[in-house]
């Protein structure tokens, strides 16, 4: 299994390893006044120490992010940001989730944004499936599918063997 979570670069061995480009990356834009990049480095990094079990620091990093970028006012900025919010708060608050969810995709959608749009359809699709609220849930999930067909055919194979396992109602899909 160790070997297994290597290879996807999920397991917290692989991923907190994985994170030493992002903080070159993130050292880089900061020493260049990027804060664009500064942001959503912030964010990536605040995601990735969440789902590594350091819950408050991640949630805390990801708002660090929001400042910095609602100070950029650059849509794709805010909505991948709001997008990390939503992931790291929709697992034990999913109205809070769903909330930002909002926000990431407005602000997704704002920015043209095509990757940041599907991830939003797919974390609202999880805040309604954990809010009970199985149609909308099952739309956003289909909203998410077809969209990345839509926008990211070669990918979108692999993503929908994996989503077709656990949408709500997939059966009819």
């Amino acid at each position: 299994i160790k070997f297994v979570y290597r290879m996807l670069n999920s397991g917290r061995d692989a991923s907190m390893q994985g994170l030493g480009y992002h903080y070159k990356i993130l050292n880089w834009a900061r020493a260049h006044n990027d804060h664009i990049t500064e942001a959503v480095l912030t964010a990536e990094i605040g995601y990735n120490i969440y789902e590594n079990g350091d819950n408050d620091t991640g949630v805390k990093m990801c708002f660090s992010a929001l400042k910095i970028a609602e100070q950029t006012g650059n849509k794709q900025a805010i909505g991948i940001v709001y997008d990390n919010l939503s992931v790291c708060l929709g697992d034990n608050n999913p109205t809070l989730g769903k909330a930002y969810g909002e926000k990431a995709l407005k602000f997704a959608q704002a920015a043209k944004d095509t990757l940041t749009i599907a991830w939003a359809l797919a974390n609202l699709s999880s805040s309604y499936y954990r809010l009970h609220e199985r149609a909308a849930a099952k739309n956003y999930a289909t909203l998410y599918l077809k969209w990345s067909v839509d926008n990211y055919k070669d990918q979108a194979a692999s993503a929908l063997a994996i989503w077709s396992g656990f949408v709500p109602g997939n059966e009819k899909l």
